[in-house]
């Protein structure tokens, strides 16, 4: 009985704590279309905005609904999935060495790729070869920095990794 009112309260808990999280987002999308060098007001936004949802007689200028769609709208949801990707990376490496601490620049990720993509720079290769040669020499960094942390007999311990990697 006890039980179930706890996880009653942690279950509505939780359900309150993300509408919390979900509302500075959603303010935050609506002022990013605010934001720019071609001023945008309120009014015309919400307009825009809703005249593509409802049918309705909208007097925003065609220029103003080019910025929204064409410029605005693309850029703000890129920064919100690239935000939710940048998240989705961290917990997953938090989760895989099983340590809150655990960031990309101490297991090396971070100089790995961003050395291959300077060196593919300095090569003149196009973007996405700058990406795929970032990539798999990140690949290869990680994986030879992995047989060098093994020990003696061939064994590897995920929990020991990250405290001896730690310098």
């Amino acid at each position: 009985m006890l039980k179930t009112r706890i996880r009653d309260k942690i279950a509505k808990h939780n359900i309150s704590v993300t509408m919390l999280l979900c509302i500075p987002l959603i303010i935050l999308f609506f002022l990013s279309f605010l934001v720019g060098r071609y001023p945008i007001a309120p009014y015309d936004v919400v307009i825009t905005l809703v005249s593509k949802v409802i049918p309705i007689n909208s007097t925003v200028p065609p220029s103003i609904e080019t910025v929204i769609f064409q410029v605005r709208l693309p850029r703000i949801l890129a920064a919100m999935l690239v935000g939710a990707a940048l998240s989705i990376a961290g917990a997953s490496f938090q989760g895989l060495f099983k340590n809150p601490l655990v960031a990309p620049d101490k297991l090396g990720v971070s100089a790995g790729a961003g050395f291959a993509a300077a060196l593919a720079i300095l090569l003149s290769l196009g973007t996405i070869l700058i990406q795929v040669f970032s990539f798999f020499w990140w690949f290869t960094c990680r994986g030879t920095h992995l047989l060098y942390k093994q020990d003696f007999q061939g064994n590897f311990h995920f929990n020991s990794y990250f405290m001896r990697n730690c310098h």
